[in-house]
């Protein structure tokens, strides 16, 4: 067996060595296969990323549509087709995590009215705010720009202009803060005399409770496998400088600094 087994190798050997090289690729083929090759790279990020991303966020669409037919607006009418395609514009900015569905319908179905210059005064009135669950002060905060918004370009610049003086003439003589909510939670609500309950010391041990929008970095929490919490939301961003550039932005914030110190014995 042992024979034939060397034969065996040196027939392979030689069939081997008889097989000519391939040819050297020239840097011109790779310079063309470098294009679509980082585009295939991009579409596997993006899959990547929305098999990941977290899209239960809150979606003013249908509340939208509830105030402009409550409000008599029908869907060829101009002010709501208007209010529809700000309220897509919305999610280039933080207002989805920051306000309520009918926060930000009650801001578009304003902004809309004011831009066409057709003007709902119930609306601007907040008659049925109450009813919402929402307030002024939340809805005079969500004032998008014209840079961040795709229906911009279709109205001229001073037009923005008129809408946002007599807004922010209004928040300044009503005094409304530019931003609502802000809630000090004091750490010892109640003082105590004498030993504390099992209850309160449990408490105690778990420590503070966090913001639900604190990232896991922030506080050292490990989160378990296949958790979708806090963070399962993952941002669209294909430009690998600008998310090279934010990354290292953001690590600033998370340096760990240690020091050494020689102790002589």
């Amino acid at each position: 067996m042992v024979p034939e087994n060397k034969d065996g190798l040196n027939n392979q050997a030689a069939s081997e060595t008889s097989i000519p090289e391939p040819p050297s690729i020239h840097p011109s083929f790779i310079q063309v296969f470098e294009v679509h090759a980082r585009g295939i790279i991009g579409l596997e990020r993006l899959m990547l990323e929305a098999s990941g991303f977290d899209f239960r966020t809150r979606h003013p669409q249908k509340t939208l549509i509830k105030l402009a037919r409550h409000y008599g607006l029908t869907s060829q009418s101009q002010v709501s087709n208007v209010a529809y395609r700000i309220s897509q514009d919305l999610y280039r900015t933080f207002a989805p995590i920051k306000q309520t569905a009918s926060t930000m319908a009650f801001t578009c179905l304003e902004l809309a009215g004011r831009l066409l210059d057709q003007r709902i005064e119930a609306v601007e009135l907040g008659v049925d705010y109450e009813k919402w669950k929402t307030s002024r002060e939340e809805v005079m905060g969500k004032c998008s720009s014209r840079g961040s918004t795709s229906v911009g370009p279709h109205f001229p610049a001073d037009r923005f202009l008129t809408v946002r003086i007599p807004l922010n003439k209004e928040a300044e003589a009503q005094g409304l803060p530019r931003y609502t909510h802000w809630v000090n939670e004091s750490r010892d609500p109640k003082a105590t005399n004498g030993a504390k309950s099992g209850k309160e010391l449990a408490l105690e041990k778990a420590g503070a409770r966090l913001h639900p929008l604190t990232p896991v970095a922030a506080n050292g929490e490990r989160p378990r496998a296949g958790e979708k919490g806090r963070d399962g939301a993952v941002r669209f961003m294909l430009d690998t400088e600008c998310a090279d550039a934010e990354k290292a932005r953001v690590s600033e914030y998370f340096k760990v600094e240690m020091e050494e110190y020689e102790v002589e014995e």
